[in-house]
């Protein structure tokens, strides 16, 4: 039971609106039986579960590299006459 709570008490409040929009159209499709119900709640479900969402919501995407760090750059020039293309 504590591994339960523990896993739902890093949920916010997104995760936990896709939990429900998940139930609702599964529970749509149960008295339905509209396909397209079954796929979106299929959709939300695993996005609650898994974390996931669309683009950069689980912060994926953000860059390694730290504002303090100083990174140098050096150009050389490249020489390229007419035979060698």
């Amino acid at each position: 039971m504590n591994r339960i709570k523990q896993y739902f008490s890093t949920w916010d409040l997104s995760r936990w609106l896709r939990l429900i929009l998940g139930i609702i159209f599964g529970l749509a499709y149960a008295f339905e039986g509209q396909g397209f119900y079954l796929l979106l709640g299929v959709f939300f479900l695993v996005q609650a579960v898994m974390n996931i969402g669309c683009g950069c919501s689980t912060v994926n995407c953000v860059s390694d590299i730290k504002k303090d760090k100083e990174t140098n750059f050096e150009f050389k020039k490249l020489n390229t006459t007419k035979k060698d293309v």
